[in-house]
């Protein structure tokens, strides 16, 4: 079992977002489109429209940082990043070094008619998004305030 340190990038809210979690675990691919190992020069750029799957990228070695809406992420050999299907980004190679990219299909548990009547409402990152939110903002720091509905 692999446990890293990671970000994703949070297509519906289009910012950044840190997570602790055991990515291998978590995530569920239907179909790998491609999985290639590719080395980056320095200063290497692009720019990525809609893109049209999911990706997941593990650096070895060097650094490429991807910007969404002036927000930026570090993809290194401590970083993984997940770039979620239809995200538009920027991406540029501050330091040398090889990675591995895997374009994939995936979907989430239970998010199919059949499986739920709110299915067309699921997305797994914005619910563990909410739950964190809701874990540091209300339940670590429960008052009197925070606890009790609007009237």
């Amino acid at each position: 079992m692999l446990t890293m340190r990671g970000k994703y990038i949070n297509l519906f809210r289009e910012e950044v977002v840190e997570v602790e979690t055991n990515i291998i675990s978590n995530l569920i691919i239907n179909r790998v489109n491609a999985a290639s190992t590719i080395y980056t020069e320095v200063n290497t750029k692009a720019k990525r429209t809609n893109r049209s799957c999911w990706a997941i990228v593990f650096k070895f070695e060097g650094e490429t940082v991807y910007t969404v809406n002036g927000e930026e992420t570090v993809s290194n050999n401590g970083n993984v990043v997940i770039l979620p299907k239809g995200l538009s980004y920027e991406w540029v190679c501050r330091e040398a070094g090889h990675c591995a990219i895997v374009d994939f299909e995936g979907d989430v548990p239970g998010a199919t008619a059949r499986d739920c009547g709110n299915y067309l409402l699921m997305n797994l990152p914005e619910a563990q998004w909410e739950a964190r939110k809701y874990l540091e903002e209300v339940l670590l720091f429960a008052t009197d305030e925070n606890l009790v509905y609007p009237q």
